[in-house]
């Protein structure tokens, strides 16, 4: 199976990343060459993109999508979290 996972080099979505690769191939969003390192060292192929931005494209030939990627920061504004955690999901 092919599986696409968003926040991949979080704690959640790293064990998602982490125990599908074992018998699938899995590709993860990742947005700086920290997060490649993580999703490799996970036994994913990172994919850079942004939450919310993810062209079509680098969705071919996925069987299934895992979002597991929020904005989670003790401070931010609240056009901040909805743009990530909301217009991102969309």
């Amino acid at each position: 199976m092919n599986i696409f996972i968003t926040g991949a080099s979080g704690f959640v979505g790293g064990a998602i990343a982490k125990h599908l690769s074992r018998n699938h191939s899995v590709r993860c969003m990742s947005r700086s060459a920290a997060s490649d390192a993580v999703i490799q060292a996970l036994g994913c192929e990172p994919v850079r993109c942004a939450l919310g931005a993810v062209d079509a494209a680098l969705l071919a030939n996925t069987d299934t999508v895992i979002h597991a990627a929020a904005f989670v920061g003790d401070w931010g504004s609240h056009a901040d979290y909805w743009q990530a955690n909301v217009v991102g999901t969309e």
